[in-house]
């Protein structure tokens, strides 16, 4: 399920722009893609294709993580207002998120999707909702 809300295109006027998508995907390690390609198709039909590749690898990553480590559907929400994008992801599982040393030596998968995720953005964070 995908949902977006606001305008498709940058409005102008003295009224912030702001765009909203959110989308509900099932805790399949194949709903990733999906993720990937409604994250990429909302940047590109709001004029933020350029920014799409770190944005969508940091919703990989952060989607990848709920699916795997989470509980329940895993939702999407992607705003931009002005020049700032946020990307939020969610499960129902309750747990905070859990940045790992990843092994270096190849031998074990894994440990590396939340150190990309802070490479890649300004700012992120977590918390847990009761």
């Amino acid at each position: 399920m995908v949902h977006q809300d606001g305008p498709a295109r940058p409005t102008g006027g003295g009224d912030a722009d702001v765009r909203h998508l959110t989308a509900r995907f099932t805790p399949d390690p194949a709903e990733v893609a999906h993720a990937r390609r409604a994250v990429g198709d909302a940047l590109a039909a709001w004029g933020l294709a350029d920014e799409s590749p770190l944005v969508v690898l940091a919703a990989s990553e952060m989607v990848t993580n709920a699916v795997m480590h989470g509980e329940g559907d895993v939702e999407v929400t992607l705003g931009a207002e002005d020049d700032v994008i946020r990307i939020e992801v969610s499960d129902a599982g309750g747990g905070k998120p859990t940045v790992r040393s990843p092994d270096r030596s190849g031998e074990a998968v894994g440990g590396w999707g939340l150190h990309l995720v802070g490479e890649v953005a300004d700012d992120w964070g977590s918390h847990v909702e009761d």
